[in-house]
């Protein structure tokens, strides 16, 4: 696509004659019966069924944390949890919809840590599911013949919780010296050691997740090693807790 002729005779390329152009640039397409999306007009987006947590360490958790937007660890520690609900299928998501087309919910979990002692993913994980087994959502209804734009009005029926398929635990393993696994690292352990590994294992004792934020590398067999420890420790839990409350 060119912007010749809005533009006295310079070529420009699809994604500066967008900026220049907007409105030019999305007629073309829709003169075309097409939107610059690719979709037909008519034709509606896919719904996204969503929990989105979030990790906040703020500076009153430690000293070693500073006032001001998130840091490496927060943020990498959010995208790991976030990855680990949506490809670990935890939620059963018609559960989240309300009206197909038209309105779902989107869960959002803000998980604040108030006094950082280390090891904060496997408590982060364990506040997540708690609170997704906790979580109960009203039962709302959208008319069939409502405005697209209207929001959906509380039924007044009792709240339902949202069905879980697994429950999940996180066990955290720092690595001193390259070899010695240290479970659940302190905060002074964790300045100590030259890496750490979290392994996220569910209630079938299926692994959902490592993570590995960054130092010395790892081998195999120490990885290994950390997920056996893990299916130990997660067995004796599930035992112990009845099925982690799912």
């Amino acid at each position: 696509m060119s912007g010749d002729a809005a533009t006295g005779g310079f070529v420009l390329d699809p994604d500066t004659f967008k900026k220049i152009q907007p409105l030019e640039y999305h007629r073309r397409f829709l003169e075309q019966d097409v939107r610059a999306d690719g979709r037909p007009l008519r034709m509606f987006r896919a719904l996204e069924f969503r929990a989105v947590p979030n990790i906040d360490l703020p500076a009153l958790c430690s000293p070693q944390f500073r006032p001001g937007p998130p840091g490496e660890l927060t943020q990498s520690l959010s995208t790991f949890l976030e990855h680990i609900i949506s490809s670990g299928h935890i939620i059963d998501l018609d559960t989240l919809c309300v009206a197909s087309g038209r309105a779902v919910w989107v869960l959002y979990a803000d998980i604040i840590c108030l006094n950082y002692a280390g090891n904060v993913l496997d408590a982060a994980v364990a506040a997540l599911m708690a609170a997704l087994r906790n979580v109960r959502l009203p039962d709302v209804t959208v008319g069939e013949d409502a405005d697209a734009d209207a929001a959906p009005v509380i039924s007044g029926k009792p709240s339902k919780p949202i069905h879980l398929s697994r429950s999940l635990v996180s066990s955290t393993f720092g690595v001193f010296d390259k070899q010695l696994l240290l479970a659940d690292p302190t905060n002074e352990e964790e300045a100590l050691v030259s890496s750490s590994v979290s392994v996220v294992l569910d209630d079938k004792d299926v692994v959902c997740g490592v993570f590995k934020p960054g130092g010395a590398a790892a081998s195999k067999a120490l990885i290994d090693e950390c997920i056996a420890a893990a299916r130990e420790r997660t067995s004796r839990l599930v035992e112990a807790l009845g099925g982690l409350g799912k």
